[in-house]
């Protein structure tokens, strides 16, 4: 929070300078702002910034980062790149590879930054090479929902039914993900064998396949399921969260029920910089992107496209320390349940 306090306190000061100048300077122009940072900041910026976006073009992240450039002011043209691969690695190590002097931003999820160094150690980085800045959407939630044809209608029916049988099955998003990481933590802490998991192509076809009767139950985000949830296609017995969803306020979390270790499962999307970048440029970018996902503008963006509404935007070095923490949470449960 430190770190948070200094980078607003670094963008008043700034704002006052360039009123005492009279000089506006347009967003995303290179004027204005980058000759208020030239005396803190040695002239940074003084040329476009590119940030990475290591999902493809028109994905959840994109759109959320394409929205956030169109509000960020930080001085300089700012051009988004998606470079995609390797389950986020590609992006992110060509991220880094571009050094760290404040000109590379980057943005990733979960599966990125946490999974992979996790299950490919060779993927060349991990959390110490980079410095959060602030996460980029509210997090997603997952889900248990079950068919509205099905005879479990409580999280209660769930669990006598998941631990009086060793051959269930659940439709999952993808392998490897929060959703799956999620559900084998609450099956190990109720007693319930690990059953059947079955990977399907994104949410679409974890959903099909549970319509068509295919599993018993689901793994789905919140964001993705709540409609299917208001029509009553669907029956949502709980969210693998330690608070409930945005989109679905009456569906109990398990944190509820006793369960624990839920805080770290969430569905996260990030924005960083390499650990080579200096911190005053680092508390540079903070104060401006802080202050953009803040505005009112991008969080009623982030509730129209699914992502539900921030209470408070997770930063600097308590980001670090969640995602810390979540690592040590994935690795246990990827080492118990031999996925490494």
């Amino acid at each position: 929070m430190k770190r948070r306090i200094l980078a607003l306190l670094l963008t008043a000061v700034m704002a006052l300078s360039l009123a005492a100048c009279g000089d506006s300077g347009a967003a995303g122009s290179g004027s204005g702002f980058a000759s208020a940072g030239s005396d803190s900041l040695n002239g940074y910026p003084d040329h476009s910034i590119s940030w990475i976006v290591c999902m493809a073009a028109g994905s959840g992240t994109d759109l959320a980062v394409r929205k956030l450039v169109d509000l960020v002011d930080l001085g300089a043209d700012i051009t988004v790149e998606n470079i995609t691969g390797g389950s986020q690695t590609v992006g992110i190590n060509d991220g880094l590879a571009r050094g760290g002097d404040g000109y590379t931003i980057i943005s990733m999820a979960n599966a990125g930054i946490i999974t992979q160094p996790i299950m490919n150690p060779d993927v060349g980085f991990g959390l110490d090479d980079l410095k959060m800045i602030a996460m980029l959407t509210p997090e997603c939630t997952a889900t248990i929902a079950v068919s509205k044809d099905s005879p479990l209608n409580s999280y209660e029916d769930w669990v006598n039914f998941v631990t009086s049988h060793d051959d269930f099955t659940y439709a999952l998003t993808a392998t490897g993900g929060y959703g799956q990481l999620g559900i084998l933590n609450v099956l190990k802490q109720i007693g319930a064998p690990q059953g059947t998991g079955a990977s399907y192509d994104g949410g679409a076809g974890a959903y099909q396949a549970l319509i068509n009767g295919e599993t018993d139950f689901a793994i789905l985000d919140d964001n993705a399921v709540y409609t299917n949830y208001e029509n009553g296609e669907v029956k949502v017995l709980g969210t693998i969260y330690s608070s409930r969803s945005y989109y679905l306020p009456d569906v109990p979390a398990l944190s509820e029920f006793g369960l624990t270790d839920l805080d770290v499962l969430g569905g996260w999307k990030f924005i960083a910089v390499s650990a080579e970048t200096p911190d005053e440029i680092v508390d540079y970018l903070s104060g401006r992107i802080l202050e953009a996902l803040e505005s009112e503008e991008y969080n009623q963006a982030m509730i129209d496209s699914g992502f539900g509404s921030f209470e408070e935007v997770i930063a600097g070095d308590e980001l670090t320390e969640l995602l810390e923490k979540t690592a040590v949470f994935y690795q246990d449960i990827l080492t118990e349940y031999g996925m490494m």
